[in-house]
């Protein structure tokens, strides 16, 4: 037994280029040499990962083409051998070896993107609220009104044009410049059924969205709204804002603490 399982630990590490040692104890059986045979595991390991990292990363693989990518990858799988059930989840790490490798932005705020709308597709489903619920509140438990929100949710700041360019690279095939915008802007990207949407927030919005995803109450929200909304409309601001996340499906209910 403890000749099997070091025989499978040295197959292992061949694989991951720690060792080439496995070749000498493994017999040639004309007329494929064993090197050969060892090669065919060892090339399918990579090319399979090769392969997930191209689904997952379609836009970074364009922008980067296919000999960097094809090393990106290659680096990447010998720094992070897979440790997953599933190859779903075998680019996570992605975006951050990327920015150990690169300062360019578009291309880590790109591979950054592109994760998260695979994590918000695979997300969990849930119930949401609908307008006639929120109708059923009763005024007066308004200003104690937390909200649970969707678990496909996710965000990030951009500073590049990366949305902008993948979805002309998607829809059209076309691949924009890069281009540096001036400061960082939020994003969220959500799953409203089977759609996967996304969009930026104006400043207010952060805010609120922020409020919420803190465990805020209704009350809160509008207490640091003054800052972008004058008192006479904080209330319908806040009120609207709700309404918008209702309608996108956001909102998965309401509790009260």
């Amino acid at each position: 037994m403890r000749e099997l399982q070091g025989l499978q630990n040295d197959f292992q590490n061949y694989l991951l280029d720690k060792t080439t040692a496995i070749q000498t104890a493994v017999v040639d059986v004309e007329p494929v040499p064993a090197a050969i045979r060892l090669n065919v595991y060892k090339d399918g390991y990579y090319l399979r990962l090769l392969e997930a990292l191209q689904q997952d990363y379609e836009v970074l693989h364009a922008l980067l083409g296919d000999d960097e990518f094809d090393q990106l990858a290659r680096d990447y799988i010998r720094a992070h051998p897979s440790t997953f059930r599933s190859i779903r989840w075998y680019g996570k790490e992605l975006s951050g070896f990327l920015r150990q490798k690169t300062d360019q932005s578009c291309l880590i705020e790109m591979a950054q993107f592109e994760w998260l709308l695979t994590e918000t597709f695979d997300a969990a489903d849930s119930e949401t609220m609908t307008i006639e619920d929120m109708a059923c509140i009763p005024p007066k438990k308004w200003p104690l009104m937390r909200f649970v929100l969707h678990p496909s949710l996710r965000q990030l700041n951009l500073s590049t044009n990366t949305v902008p360019m993948w979805q002309s690279y998607k829809e059209k095939g076309i691949l924009p410049a890069p281009e540096q915008t001036d400061a960082y802007a939020p994003w969220i990207i959500w799953r409203r059924e089977l759609n996967i949407l996304f969009c930026s927030l104006a400043p207010a919005e952060h805010y609120m969205l922020q409020t919420l995803l803190a465990g805020g109450s209704f009350k809160m929200l509008c207490e640091g709204l003054s800052e972008w909304v004058s008192e006479d409309n904080i209330a319908m601001e806040a009120a609207l804002f709700l309404k918008r996340l209702i309608f996108d499906q956001l909102i998965v209910r309401v509790v009260y603490k």
